[in-house]
């Protein structure tokens, strides 16, 4: 990932989007489940409170969502999808691919112990 992906990423409550290039994006696909959506994805569900950060866009076929290994997701977008949460902003996501990565906090009193955010 270059250093101008890195400043253009979404940012959505505890929850990273990075652009990504075409090729990156067809080297990652590869190791990848494809995720079945009608339209609406659901990116995360909140452990605790149980709400939802949501990827919509008007067209089906205009977004394909992929599961990486490690749990993180890919997406490509043909049209401008729409992310929503309950208590976030609504947030546009414009044409392109993203890789999607889960905030992370480090606990540099537990010996650098890090963990996952849990909404």
């Amino acid at each position: 990932m270059n250093m101008k992906n890195i400043k253009n990423f979404r940012r959505h409550g505890d929850i990273n989007f990075f652009p990504i290039s075409k090729k990156d994006y067809s080297e990652l696909v590869k190791n990848a489940k494809e995720e079945k959506h009608d339209g609406s994805f659901v990116v995360q569900l909140g452990e605790t409170t149980g709400h939802r950060h949501i990827a919509t866009i008007p067209d089906i076929t205009k977004m394909k969502v992929h599961r990486l290994p490690d749990g993180g997701l890919l997406m490509s977008l043909d049209e401008d999808a729409v992310l929503t949460h309950e208590d976030h902003k609504k947030l546009v996501m414009p044409v392109g691919f993203y890789r999607e990565v889960r905030e992370r906090e480090i606990d540099w009193f537990a010996e650098g112990l890090e963990r996952k955010i849990i909404d």
